[in-house]
């Protein structure tokens, strides 16, 4: 099942959907008809309506908001160290390039696909990532990224 079959048989409207999720209402539209939506909106939705994005993976206990890239980052470094994997090799057992690799372990938001590709790398479900993260970490980075 899919999160567009899974918010289709939630009945839920678009706006409980963005007020639930604490997300914006063009988000939750998008989600409803299947068009992208960005990693961290993607997951608050999944949280909402308790769709599980990656089952193959052991639900981990959803504490918080937002997905925590930095601590996303640590894991998958952590992970590549154990496995021993250059780079180059992690990427390649993830189904990425290298470049995304190397984004994901500075902490850049990535793509929900790549997002849960690393997870299944790394054995921990997105949830076990959801923390809260204030507004003014965010204004801070995207303050120092210019």
């Amino acid at each position: 099942m899919t999160l567009t079959d899974a918010l289709v048989q939630s009945a839920i409207t678009i706006g409980d959907l963005a007020s639930k999720a604490d997300v914006a209402t063009r988000v939750a539209a998008n989600a409803l008809s299947g068009r992208p939506v960005a990693s961290m909106p993607y997951l608050r939705i999944c949280r909402a309506i308790n769709f599980d994005p990656a089952p193959t993976l052991e639900m981990q206990c959803c504490c918080g908001a937002d997905f925590d890239f930095a601590y996303f980052a640590m894991a998958l470094k952590i992970a590549r160290a154990l496995k021993t994997h250059s780079t180059r090799q992690a990427a390649k057992a993830i189904g990425v390039g290298a470049s995304t690799i190397c984004r994901a372990e500075r902490g850049e938001p990535t793509q929900i696909g790549v997002v849960l590709s690393i997870c299944r790398y790394v054995g921990v479900h997105p949830f076990g990532y959801m923390r809260e993260v204030s507004r003014e970490t965010f204004a801070e980075t995207a303050e120092k990224r210019g």
